[in-house]
């Protein structure tokens, strides 16, 4: 006895097509019997595309031997279609030749049911087709999916990449590849917080910057500082440097942070020298294109700072703060142009490599004893580099140079004015009578004419003649310069 079919589908699209409508009637009631609710039948072979293309249905009953347009030719036109391809096709004929059979699954068909058949086993091939069409839709569905998925994946890795290139582009000017690998590798290091580090701080400082800067085009400042800080940068790196800040002519610099190295201090005091070595290239430009010459004065300290990002989840940044940092600070603030000065504790650390041109005795604001700093003259093994003094000439005036001149503290006026005498005058310096007792390393106003204005700082007292004092000039107005030059008998 049979068992009445159900249908695991019955809101499956069945179309049948077959010029006999005795046929299409049967298989219709077949189809509703077994629960089906959506069937599709069509007698005239030549609607059956345009009817298919409307219907779109999920499976499709074909008879082979119709008149006008045969099965094999509506199979042809379906396997053309894009939407039809797909759609399963079982073939119902007469014919049971075995050419039939193999002609029609190679035309696209999936089944061959021939004539006359029972009703179980048409529901059972219909069964088989639709659960096969609705695995490979589901599947085709996951596929896409898993597509869509990708491609997001990809985006988010564009954009990621995109994001490191800029995380490059942005730090790797400033800082080695070592850091920038780092940050990608760990990128907790990125995490707010800190820690206390024992490195070295460098601060650099182009001397009387601010106000040559103000006669200049805007252009030509911003391409000479450019040049000047492209050629530290790349030094500053190569010594496993990270420039921490970038204040406008000066720079802040660690050794040993974020990327812990053990010579932190002999690599800045090495990093410094060639550095100072590099202003000889960097003015032969400034030369060539018509900008005035640059000195740089250069502090050097090494002791416990706090380093790491501070900031919001927004907005971060990696930076050192401490009291060290300012002694740093403080420390450059005594430098002449072409100078490196460096603390105690710097010299302790790189010990016996180092070469001392002479030590000096200063009182850093803040500090409540004086301290000895260094002035550094070159680095022995593994470096081997050293500091070009340059000597120069003082040369008598046959006329004293009358200047005004009053003291600058944190490079601002202090009001007081005095009188001073140019004496002797070479290219970068002055010897200059002063009727007032000033300590070394005091920095100076200095105008001619009460007008034309140029700064200078004091670095010697001359031995046996009270008064007397050698002046480095740290910032020369063209004005001056010129008239100072005139004075000695140079033209330029």
């Amino acid at each position: 006895m049979m068992h009445e079919y159900k249908s695991n589908y019955p809101d499956a699209r069945v179309v049948i097509i077959d010029d006999q409508k005795t046929i299409t009637m049967l298989l219709s009631k077949f189809l509703k019997n077994a629960g089906y609710s959506f069937i599709t039948s069509v007698n005239e072979p030549l609607q059956a595309f345009k009817v298919c293309q409307e219907v779109i249905p999920d499976v499709i009953f074909l008879d082979i031997n119709m008149p006008f347009l045969s099965g094999f030719d509506l199979l042809e036109l379906f396997q053309n279609d894009t939407q039809l391809a797909q759609i399963p096709v079982i073939v119902l004929t007469s014919d049971q030749e075995q050419e039939t059979k193999y002609k029609a699954l190679t035309h696209g068909a999936i089944d061959f049911l021939p004539k006359p058949f029972e009703e179980p086993e048409f529901l059972v091939r219909l069964n088989n087709a639709l659960e096969i069409y609705y695995k490979r839709k589901e599947l085709e569905n996951k596929l896409n999916e898993l597509q869509l998925a990708m491609n997001e994946i990809n985006s988010l890795n564009n954009l990621l990449q995109v994001r490191n290139d800029f995380i490059k582009e942005a730090f790797g000017r400033y800082v080695s590849d070592e850091f920038v690998n780092e940050l990608f590798e760990n990128p907790d290091s990125l995490a707010l917080g800190g820690e206390k580090r024992w490195l070295t701080v460098m601060m650099t400082d182009i001397r009387g910057f601010s106000s040559f800067s103000e006669e200049l085009a805007p252009e030509d400042v911003v391409s000479m500082i450019n040049h000047y800080l492209e050629k530290m940068i790349d030094l500053i790196m190569k010594h496993k440097g990270t420039v921490i800040e970038i204040l406008g002519d000066g720079m802040l610099v660690l050794f040993g942070a974020p990327i812990k190295i053990e010579d932190h201090a002999a690599k800045a005091v090495a990093c410094a020298i060639e550095m100072q070595q590099s202003m000889d290239e960097i003015n032969m430009w400034n030369r060539q294109m018509d900008l005035p010459e640059l000195e740089m004065g250069i502090g050097i300290h090494t002791g416990y700072v706090v380093v790491g990002n501070i900031g919001s989840m927004k907005r971060t940044k990696y930076c050192v703060v401490g009291r060290n940092v300012n002694l740093t600070a403080r420390i450059e603030s005594f430098t002449t142009g072409g100078q490196i000065l460096i603390s105690e504790a710097t010299k302790e650390q790189v010990n016996e490599s180092i070469d001392i041109a002479k030590e000096m005795e200063i009182h850093p604001k803040g500090e409540k004893n004086q301290m000895t700093v260094y002035d550094v003259a070159g680095i022995r093994e593994p470096y081997f580099l050293s500091i070009n003094k340059e000597i120069e000439l003082l040369i008598q005036l046959p006329e004293e140079i009358s200047v005004e001149i009053s003291l600058l503290e944190e490079k601002k006026y202090t009001g007081t004015l005095f009188h001073g005498s140019i004496t002797k005058l070479s290219r970068k310096s002055a010897t200059i009578f002063i009727d007032k007792d000033l300590p070394v390393m005091s920095n100076l106003k200095m105008s001619l004419f009460h007008e034309d204005f140029f700064h200078g700082k004091v670095v010697e007292l001359v031995q046996g003649m009270t008064g007397y004092y050698v002046v480095k000039f740290t910032w020369l107005p063209l004005k001056v310069r010129e008239y100072f030059m005139k004075s000695i008998g140079h033209d330029h």
